[in-house]
């Protein structure tokens, strides 16, 4: 009688076992996936400050491009007045 308490009580303490052996195994995937999101975002973050850039360079370029365009149409009216 005593043998069926102590074969009861291993049978439970072996769920035990093989429930944390899952969840381990389910963390470590977790874990790898967390890992592996966490690197696209920063490539994400890096790659969205390289647009910026772009962004910004373009803006600039834009803007040195229109002062010359005003510029010269006024060169451009002075000279027709002129005429």
């Amino acid at each position: 009688m005593t043998r069926e308490p102590i074969d009861g009580t291993a049978r439970i303490l072996r769920t035990i076992q093989e429930t944390l052996a899952d969840h381990g195994r389910r963390l470590d995937g977790l874990e790898r996936l967390v890992q592996e999101v966490s690197g696209r975002v920063g490539e994400i973050r890096t790659g969205m400050m390289t647009a910026l850039g772009y962004l910004t360079h373009a803006d600039n370029r834009h803007n040195e491009l229109q002062r010359a365009i005003d510029d010269l149409n006024r060169r451009v009216s002075r000279l027709e007045e002129k005429v």
